[in-house]
This record gives C-alpha cells, structure tokens and sequence, in this order.
C-alpha cells in the first residue's frame, strides 16, 4: 500500500513571536497558610480579620445557596461569585463610609459588607422592582445613577448632581456658575460671584449676599435682622427692643457732605453752601427711650 507524501504547508513563512509576557502577583500566605511575606496593617487587628474572615463564609454559602435557587427555577438570572469572596470583601473593607460603590453585577461581598441585604439582592434578582437600581449612561455625555436612597447624575460639563438621604449638591455651569449645596436642614447657594445665601431651615438662621446691592443677615430663630444697602440699611433686634435706620439720599453733587458735631461742612472750596446730599440718622429705639 502506497503512502501519500506529505503535504507541504500553504505558506513558507517562519512563525514569529508577536508578544511575550509575564504575570507578576504578590502572595502573603502558601498554600499551607503559612506567612512568606509581611502582613498588611489590618491584619494586626485579630478581630478585623475575624470579621472579613466570617464575611467571605457568608457570601460562599449565600452564593451555595443562591444557585441552587436558580437551578430549581425558583430564582432569575444569577451569577455566581464562587472564588471572589475574598476580592469582593477586600475592597469593601478598604472603602471609606462617604465612598460610592458602583458594581457590576456579581459584587455580592462588598454589597453585604457595605450594608446590602441577602433579601434585597434575592429582590432584584427574582426581578421585583423595589430592590432595582439603575444606571444609564450616554459615553462620555450623560452619567445617571439611582440607588434606593442615592444617586448620581452627570451631563458633562453643564451638570454634576449628587443625592443622598438628607443632603443634595448640585453644580451647574452655564454662563455663570451655580452651586448648591443641602446637608440636612443647613443648605449653601451661590451663583458666583454675584449672588452667595446661606442658612439654616432649623435654626432660622440665615445670611444673603447680592453684589453690590445688599447684605442681609438674621440671626437664630429671627430675633434680629441686618439689612445693608449702597443708599441705606436696617437693624432691628427684638432682644434688646430697638430699630435703626439709616438712609443717604443723593440729587447730585459739586461738594460731598458729611454729619459732623459742628454742622454741615463743605469738603471743596465752594463759598456758599449747596444742600445737594444730606445724610440723616434715626434711632428709634433710643427716641423711645426718652420719652
């Protein structure tokens, strides 16, 4: 029986190496569990290790748990994270309360750990709407998040929006820039540079700027007020009983006046008076007063 030859391959090129590589990864413990390298600072924290020790327990038999749901039908679409315990309770544990988690999809550890419950996560994933948050986002325009008691909304650039349970800051650049900030009852706003108020809706407390109109000011729970104009202002503070007033009326001027002990004095060197700008004071609490 006669063999066919060999058959010489389609091209004569020799192969050549496009890439070489090598993967690098640092290891604190053998696999027997014995320490090869020094340990990171939490880990002098026996009761920290304790408690990221018993969270990864927890997620592998949630997760155990979990898929055997889904595989009898009585659970959706669920994605395991069997082997990512230790990741996901790692970076939870790394993040800072004013932290904002974004997960994809499988993050089951750092959920917990972050507060999530295993009855919201089951929630979402049998689809019931009231465990659902959501994200949309336009790349690179529209950013929007909403969580159960928070969320996030970007147009970049005009419009950054962050919420949360009892606070709300919001920036806006238009033609001037717009800022809002709400931490509770205490809020900031501003429209720079003209336009700067402050307060507090529980104190009563507040402060308004208008560049280069007025200033007003009022204290806790509204015993006093400040007003503050270029022609004038207002006081009156109900603690101590008393009102001020206070007015500068101008029709015009060649001499600037000024209320001195002696009189009315001309500043220039004109040689008569002219009665072109007064200014006048009245305290009424202290006219009350005396009589």
């Amino acid at each position: 029986m006669l063999e066919a030859p060999p058959r010489k391959p389609w091209h004569n090129s020799q192969m050549r190496t496009v890439a070489e590589f090598k993967i690098e990864y640092r290891q604190i413990l053998d696999p027997q569990g014995e320490i090869v390298a020094p340990l990171p600072k939490f880990a002098a924290d026996p009761g920290e290790v304790l408690r990221m020790y018993q969270a990864m327990t927890r997620v592998r038999v949630f997760d155990a748990k979990a898929v055997n749901l889904q595989r009898t039908g009585q659970l959706g679409t669920y994605p395991s994270s069997l082997g990512h315990e230790a990741a996901h309770i790692g970076v939870g544990a790394a993040m800072q309360p004013e932290d904002v988690l974004a997960p994809v999809y499988r993050e089951f550890g750092t959920q917990l750990w972050r507060g999530v419950t295993m009855k919201e996560i089951l929630l979402y994933w049998g689809g019931d709407e009231r465990a659902r948050s959501s994200y949309h986002v336009l790349f690179p325009l529209v950013w929007d998040f909403e969580g159960k008691q928070d969320g996030a909304t970007v147009v970049f650039p005009l419009l950054w929006s962050f919420r949360g349970p009892n606070s709300n800051t919001t920036l806006a650049l238009p033609l001037l820039p717009v800022l809002h900030v709400r931490e509770g009852s205490w809020s900031f706003n501003t429209v720079f540079p003209l336009w700067w108020s402050v307060g507090d809706d529980r104190t009563g407390r507040g402060r308004r700027l208008f560049i280069p109109f007025f200033y007003w000011d009022r204290a806790e729970h509204g015993t006093a007020t400040k007003l503050v104009t270029p022609l004038g202002g207002y006081s009156r503070d109900d603690r101590d009983g008393t009102r001020t007033f206070a007015a500068k009326i101008f029709f015009g001027t060649q001499c600037s006046w000024g209320l001195r002990r002696s009189g009315y004095r001309c500043r220039t060197r004109c040689r008569r008076l002219r009665r072109r700008g007064r200014r006048f004071l009245c305290r009424r609490g202290d006219a009350a007063d005396q009589n």
